[in-house]
């Protein structure tokens, strides 16, 4: 029985190690733009926003996630990864995105806080 256990135990992890892989997770701990386009619902706007005034100056986490400390923006951005990937592995996502309101308060508050 206990190796059973075992068994299961290690093919979880397994599981676990190839999703995180596979899914290239470690980038989203970052603040590249390029992260966005692992979903392939982005491509459209990534290419928008390579070509703004906003590409020069500006991450998608710059407009798209909380600063006003490091613990809101890290939860928000995990709460909102995971909303992205529930939505996503659901193929539930619109043709057309639309922020959420807690997604729209955010970006409009970034919106002021860098052009004031």
């Amino acid at each position: 029985m206990e190796a059973v256990y075992h068994y299961c135990r290690g093919a979880i992890c397994g599981l676990g190690f190839y999703t995180f892989y596979v899914s290239r997770a470690w980038s989203y701990l970052s603040d590249e733009p390029s992260t966005c386009v692992n979903c392939h619902i982005m491509g459209s706007y990534y290419a928008t926003w390579s070509h703004s005034s906003h590409s020069r100056n500006a991450t998608c986490n710059d407009c798209h996630v909380p600063h006003e400390n490091a613990a809101k923006k890290w939860f928000f951005k995990g709460m909102d990864g995971m909303r992205h990937a529930a939505v996503f592995m659901m193929r539930g996502e619109p043709q057309v995105i639309q922020a959420i309101d807690e997604s729209a308060e955010v970006i409009m508050n970034n919106c002021v806080r860098c052009h004031t």
